[in-house]
């Protein structure tokens, strides 16, 4: 495993950090730190794998569990506006959400992992596939009950929360919470980075999900909600 990159002077801790939490790790890692709007440190490792695809400071990656912030910023956003209260029912916002018993489940408790929808059933049948429809899994979990009375426990909602809360940013809203956030947060605070085909363009992994599907891209499916068939 080799560390490149840079950081400026003060941050060399940062780097020997890097260094020390990268040297049994068998894969590529990046880390950028900014102070003030100035790129402090600009690190990454590659990867030590034979046939690995090609890897640098500028590797796009898929981002696990990241963008809940993102998610949870854009709502603490329409809050803040008067257009989302975070104590009302969710059905509120998104009526075929009060089926199965959560009509007074709020959004509060979709906020901080309490509303008992960690996942989906088994019976729901979700795969990978299922996963990247979005119509498909907000109206299995609108159909969903509850795991357990919703506010009395906690668990995280790893794969649903983005799904829970996004779907009513995007009824208040009336756009993505991706479309809001870069509209609203990520595009005023750095304009041009929002430019992907510009951007990828070139780029080592430009392409991930072609990547991912094994270097040719998938065909689009659509999924019939009621029957979770694929045409």
């Amino acid at each position: 495993m080799t560390v490149h990159g840079t950081v400026h002077k003060g941050f060399e801790a940062v780097r020997d950090g890097f260094t020390q939490g990268q040297k049994d790790d068998v894969g590529g890692a990046q880390l950028a730190v900014y102070r003030g709007g100035e790129l402090v440190v600009d690190l990454w490792s590659d990867p030590s794998q034979p046939g690995d695809r090609p890897f640098d400071g500028d590797t796009l990656h898929v981002l696990m569990s990241c963008t809940k912030g993102f998610t949870a910023t854009v709502a603490h956003l329409l809050s803040e506006r008067g257009l989302l209260d975070f104590q009302a029912p969710v059905a509120k916002y998104w009526p075929e959400f009060a089926a199965s018993g959560k009509r007074d489940v709020t959004v509060r408790q979709l906020m901080n992992h309490s509303a008992g929808l960690f996942g989906f059933t088994p019976s729901a049948g979700m795969d990978g596939q299922g996963l990247l429809d979005w119509d498909l899994c907000t109206s299995t979990l609108a159909e969903m009950a509850p795991l357990w009375e919703p506010g009395t426990a906690f668990m995280y909602h790893m794969v649903t929360y983005g799904y829970l809360v996004g779907e009513v940013i995007r009824r208040v809203a009336g756009k993505t919470v991706g479309r809001v956030f870069a509209d609203e947060i990520a595009g005023p605070a750095w304009p041009g980075h929002l430019d992907w085909p510009a951007r990828v363009r070139g780029r080592p992994g430009g392409d991930p999900f072609q990547h991912l599907a094994g270097g040719q891209p998938r065909p689009a499916q659509r999924v019939d909600a009621q029957r979770g068939r694929r045409r």
